[in-house]
């Protein structure tokens, strides 16, 4: 449509910035279906740690982020998963160049899912 693709970014709102809370909270959620539960109690304590110990500086730190930034993501995603990562971009940042060659079979997502670990399977 000629309309360049930053165009509205200014317009729209700030990503919210969770609480240290919310995170670790989120993060525990993420981890129950791959822990036992001698494993989920290490992570729990660690968790505990964290949130006691640096946890709260680096909240701090990513607060001022937050106040100063447009995105208090982008750069860093820019900078450390796209540019100082050393494993492929391809598979490890962005699963769907694996069809980049092949074009998608359907546009179902269960099907796509399928035809993005075979294409990895067979790469």
């Amino acid at each position: 449509t000629g309309v360049p693709t930053q165009a509205y970014q200014t317009s729209l709102p700030h990503l919210p910035l969770p609480s240290l809370k919310e995170t670790t909270e989120r993060y525990m959620t993420s981890m129950e279906p791959l822990l036992d539960a001698e494993e989920r109690k290490v992570v729990e304590d660690k968790l505990g740690l964290f949130l006691r110990k640096e946890g709260p500086k680096l909240q701090r730190f990513l607060t001022y982020k937050h106040l100063i930034s447009a995105n208090y993501i982008s750069d860093w995603w820019l900078d450390i998963v796209y540019l100082r990562g050393r494993e492929s971009i391809l598979i490890n940042s962005n699963f769907y160049g694996t069809s980049i060659h092949k074009p998608p079979p359907t546009t179902s997502q269960a099907a796509r899912a399928a035809f993005m670990i075979h294409t990895m399977q067979i790469g």
